[in-house]
Protein backbone atom coordinates (compact mmCIF):
# COMPACT_ATOMS: atom_id res chain seq x y z
CA UNK A 1 0.00 0.00 0.00
CA UNK A 2 1.20 3.49 -0.62
CA UNK A 3 0.20 6.63 1.15
CA UNK A 4 0.83 9.94 0.17
CA UNK A 5 0.85 13.37 2.90
CA UNK A 6 0.46 16.82 1.08
CA UNK A 7 1.18 20.49 3.38
CA UNK A 8 -0.37 23.06 1.96
CA UNK A 9 -0.02 26.72 4.14
CA UNK A 10 -3.35 27.55 4.74
CA UNK A 11 -3.85 27.43 8.51
CA UNK A 12 -1.31 27.23 11.20
CA UNK A 13 -0.71 24.00 12.88
CA UNK A 14 -4.13 22.46 11.33
CA UNK A 15 -4.92 18.97 9.86
CA UNK A 16 -6.83 20.63 6.99
CA UNK A 17 -8.63 17.74 4.59
CA UNK A 18 -8.17 13.85 4.08
CA UNK A 19 -9.00 12.73 0.49
CA UNK A 20 -8.88 8.96 0.36
CA UNK A 21 -8.56 8.09 -3.68
CA UNK A 22 -8.29 4.28 -3.50
CA UNK A 23 -5.50 2.80 -1.84
CA UNK A 24 -3.61 6.41 -1.61
CA UNK A 25 -4.63 9.24 0.58
CA UNK A 26 -3.67 12.68 0.54
CA UNK A 27 -3.15 14.58 3.64
CA UNK A 28 -3.26 18.28 3.57
CA UNK A 29 -1.25 19.87 6.74
CA UNK A 30 0.32 23.05 7.52
CA UNK A 31 2.69 22.96 10.38
CA UNK A 32 3.72 27.31 10.11
CA UNK A 33 4.07 28.70 13.30
CA UNK A 34 7.45 29.19 14.90
CA UNK A 35 8.73 28.12 17.52
CA UNK A 36 6.25 25.63 18.68
CA UNK A 37 7.15 23.75 15.45
CA UNK A 38 10.10 21.09 16.56
CA UNK A 39 12.18 20.50 18.57
CA UNK A 40 10.10 20.93 21.05
CA UNK A 41 7.45 19.09 23.35
CA UNK A 42 4.85 20.75 21.78
CA UNK A 43 5.50 18.31 18.54
CA UNK A 44 4.22 15.27 20.80
CA UNK A 45 1.44 16.95 21.87
CA UNK A 46 -2.51 15.34 20.93
CA UNK A 47 -2.57 18.44 19.20
CA UNK A 48 0.48 18.39 16.82
CA UNK A 49 -0.48 17.46 12.98
CA UNK A 50 0.17 13.57 12.39
CA UNK A 51 0.42 11.01 9.89
CA UNK A 52 -1.26 8.30 12.24
CA UNK A 53 0.02 4.41 11.80
CA UNK A 54 1.50 4.12 8.70
CA UNK A 55 1.08 1.32 6.64
CA UNK A 56 3.12 -1.27 5.08
CA UNK A 57 4.98 -0.20 1.89
CA UNK A 58 6.21 3.66 1.20
CA UNK A 59 4.17 6.69 2.82
CA UNK A 60 4.99 9.81 1.16
CA UNK A 61 5.20 13.38 2.60
CA UNK A 62 4.72 16.25 0.25
CA UNK A 63 5.87 20.26 1.62
CA UNK A 64 7.56 23.13 1.01
CA UNK A 65 9.52 25.92 2.85
CA UNK A 66 9.66 29.61 2.55
CA UNK A 67 10.90 32.25 3.99
CA UNK A 68 14.00 34.95 4.44
CA UNK A 69 17.04 33.98 5.92
CA UNK A 70 19.69 36.36 8.03
CA UNK A 71 23.14 35.49 7.23
CA UNK A 72 23.86 31.70 9.32
CA UNK A 73 19.67 31.57 10.55
CA UNK A 74 16.98 30.19 7.93
CA UNK A 75 14.72 29.33 10.44
CA UNK A 76 13.65 32.36 12.37
CA UNK A 77 11.42 34.37 9.81
CA UNK A 78 8.30 35.01 11.43
CA UNK A 79 6.18 35.70 8.68
CA UNK A 80 7.55 32.30 6.76
CA UNK A 81 6.99 28.84 6.47
CA UNK A 82 10.31 27.83 7.49
CA UNK A 83 9.86 24.83 9.29
CA UNK A 84 7.53 21.87 9.10
CA UNK A 85 6.90 19.20 11.57
CA UNK A 86 4.65 16.20 11.72
CA UNK A 87 4.09 13.37 13.92
CA UNK A 88 3.68 9.49 12.25
CA UNK A 89 3.56 6.00 14.43
CA UNK A 90 4.94 2.86 13.39
CA UNK A 91 2.15 -0.08 14.87
CA UNK A 92 3.00 -2.95 16.55
CA UNK A 93 4.29 -6.25 14.32
CA UNK A 94 6.17 -3.48 12.00
CA UNK A 95 9.60 -1.93 11.34
CA UNK A 96 10.35 1.65 9.64
CA UNK A 97 13.06 0.37 7.37
CA UNK A 98 14.20 3.96 5.31
CA UNK A 99 13.56 7.40 5.08
CA UNK A 100 14.45 9.00 1.86
CA UNK A 101 14.59 12.98 1.00
CA UNK A 102 14.19 14.53 -1.76
CA UNK A 103 14.71 18.20 -2.18
CA UNK A 104 14.20 21.00 -4.91
CA UNK A 105 15.59 24.31 -4.73
CA UNK A 106 13.31 27.33 -6.19
CA UNK A 107 15.92 30.29 -5.08
CA UNK A 108 18.03 30.43 -2.48
CA UNK A 109 20.64 32.91 -1.39
CA UNK A 110 24.32 32.11 -1.36
CA UNK A 111 25.24 29.27 1.05
CA UNK A 112 21.66 27.97 1.72
CA UNK A 113 21.13 24.80 3.70
CA UNK A 114 18.00 22.81 5.10
CA UNK A 115 18.13 20.09 7.68
CA UNK A 116 16.22 16.87 8.57
CA UNK A 117 15.96 15.86 12.37
CA UNK A 118 13.67 12.79 13.90
CA UNK A 119 13.16 12.27 17.42
CA UNK A 120 11.50 9.40 19.13
CA UNK A 121 8.67 10.26 22.04
CA UNK A 122 9.92 10.17 25.46
CA UNK A 123 10.16 12.43 28.28
CA UNK A 124 12.47 13.58 27.34
CA UNK A 125 12.44 12.91 23.32
CA UNK A 126 14.92 10.82 22.33
CA UNK A 127 16.92 11.90 19.15
CA UNK A 128 17.11 9.25 16.67
CA UNK A 129 18.35 11.39 13.44
CA UNK A 130 19.99 14.35 12.40
CA UNK A 131 21.00 15.37 9.37
CA UNK A 132 22.15 19.56 9.21
CA UNK A 133 22.59 19.79 5.88
CA UNK A 134 20.21 17.66 2.95
CA UNK A 135 22.05 17.03 -0.34
CA UNK A 136 19.40 19.91 -2.14
CA UNK A 137 18.45 19.16 -5.68
CA UNK A 138 18.25 15.48 -5.01
CA UNK A 139 17.75 12.84 -2.98
CA UNK A 140 19.47 11.63 0.46
CA UNK A 141 20.74 8.63 1.59
CA UNK A 142 19.29 6.59 4.03
CA UNK A 143 18.39 8.72 7.12
CA UNK A 144 18.55 5.60 9.70
CA UNK A 145 21.15 3.92 10.55
CA UNK A 146 19.12 1.08 12.18
CA UNK A 147 15.15 -0.24 11.95
CA UNK A 148 12.99 1.74 13.94
CA UNK A 149 10.18 -0.84 15.65
CA UNK A 150 7.19 0.47 16.88
CA UNK A 151 6.75 3.87 18.44
CA UNK A 152 5.46 7.55 17.98
CA UNK A 153 8.18 9.59 16.44
CA UNK A 154 8.57 13.41 15.19
CA UNK A 155 10.08 14.19 11.82
CA UNK A 156 11.18 17.67 11.38
CA UNK A 157 12.67 19.55 7.92
CA UNK A 158 13.67 23.09 8.34
CA UNK A 159 16.04 25.93 6.76
CA UNK A 160 19.37 25.61 8.44
CA UNK A 161 21.24 28.38 7.59
CA UNK A 162 23.43 30.93 4.51
CA UNK A 163 26.31 32.76 4.05
CA UNK A 164 24.07 35.38 2.80
CA UNK A 165 20.78 37.00 3.60
CA UNK A 166 18.18 36.80 0.90
CA UNK A 167 14.46 34.81 0.58
CA UNK A 168 14.49 31.19 -0.55
CA UNK A 169 11.91 28.37 -1.54
CA UNK A 170 12.58 24.87 -1.26
CA UNK A 171 10.00 21.73 -2.39
CA UNK A 172 10.97 17.85 -0.45
CA UNK A 173 9.14 14.48 -0.36
CA UNK A 174 10.19 12.44 1.92
CA UNK A 175 9.62 8.26 2.14
CA UNK A 176 8.80 6.51 4.84
CA UNK A 177 9.35 2.59 4.31
CA UNK A 178 7.41 0.46 6.63
CA UNK A 179 7.12 -3.30 7.00
CA UNK A 180 5.90 -5.70 8.59
CA UNK A 181 7.97 -7.89 11.12
CA UNK A 182 7.99 -11.86 9.68
CA UNK A 183 7.09 -14.00 12.30
CA UNK A 184 10.54 -16.13 12.94
CA UNK A 185 10.07 -20.34 11.35
CA UNK A 186 10.69 -21.42 15.10
CA UNK A 187 7.43 -19.41 16.54
CA UNK A 188 5.88 -20.93 13.23
CA UNK A 189 6.68 -24.62 14.05
CA UNK A 190 6.01 -23.98 17.47
CA UNK A 191 2.64 -22.69 16.79
CA UNK A 192 1.73 -25.78 14.63
CA UNK A 193 3.16 -28.37 17.60
CA UNK A 194 1.34 -26.23 20.02
CA UNK A 195 -2.08 -26.79 17.64
CA UNK A 196 -0.96 -30.43 17.20
CA UNK A 197 -1.10 -31.41 21.18
CA UNK A 198 -4.23 -29.51 21.65
CA UNK A 199 -5.85 -31.71 18.81
CA UNK A 200 -4.40 -34.59 20.21
CA UNK A 201 -5.64 -34.01 23.60
CA UNK A 202 -8.95 -33.74 22.17
CA UNK A 203 -8.92 -36.83 20.11
CA UNK A 204 -8.09 -38.45 23.55
CA UNK A 205 -10.73 -36.87 25.23
CA UNK A 206 -13.56 -37.87 22.51
CA UNK A 207 -12.14 -41.19 22.72
CA UNK A 208 -12.32 -41.73 26.25
CA UNK A 209 -15.55 -40.03 26.55
CA UNK A 210 -16.62 -42.68 23.65
CA UNK A 211 -15.37 -45.85 25.78
CA UNK A 212 -16.86 -44.52 29.17
CA UNK A 213 -20.31 -44.31 27.40
CA UNK A 214 -20.04 -48.09 25.70
CA UNK A 215 -18.87 -49.18 29.36
CA UNK A 216 -21.78 -47.94 30.72
CA UNK A 217 -24.00 -48.91 28.63
CA UNK A 218 -22.72 -52.56 29.04
CA UNK A 219 -22.55 -52.35 32.92
CA UNK A 220 -26.49 -51.53 32.45
CA UNK A 221 -27.03 -54.17 30.42
CA UNK A 222 -25.30 -56.76 32.48
CA UNK A 223 -27.41 -54.82 35.46
CA UNK A 224 -30.71 -55.81 33.77
CA UNK A 225 -29.49 -59.56 33.32
CA UNK A 226 -28.89 -59.64 36.68
CA UNK A 227 -32.00 -58.15 37.98
CA UNK A 228 -33.75 -60.37 35.56
CA UNK A 229 -32.17 -63.83 36.87
CA UNK A 230 -32.91 -62.61 40.38
CA UNK A 231 -36.45 -61.99 39.61
CA UNK A 232 -36.94 -65.23 37.71
CA UNK A 233 -35.61 -67.07 41.39
CA UNK A 234 -38.49 -65.64 43.31
CA UNK A 235 -41.52 -66.40 40.71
Amino acid sequence: MKKSFTKKSLAAGTLLATLSLGANATIAINVFNEPPDFPGGVSFSPFAASLGVLPDGVSTVLGSLAGNCQVGDCNNDPNGDTQDSVLFTVGPNARLNSIFITTSVAEAPNGFGASFSLQAAGQPPVSVAFTPYLPLGSTSANQLSSLLGPGVYALSIYGQGASAAGAYDMDYTVELNVSAVPVPAAAWLLGSGVAGLIALNKRRRAKSEEVNDTLGTVNNATNVMRILRWLGRGW
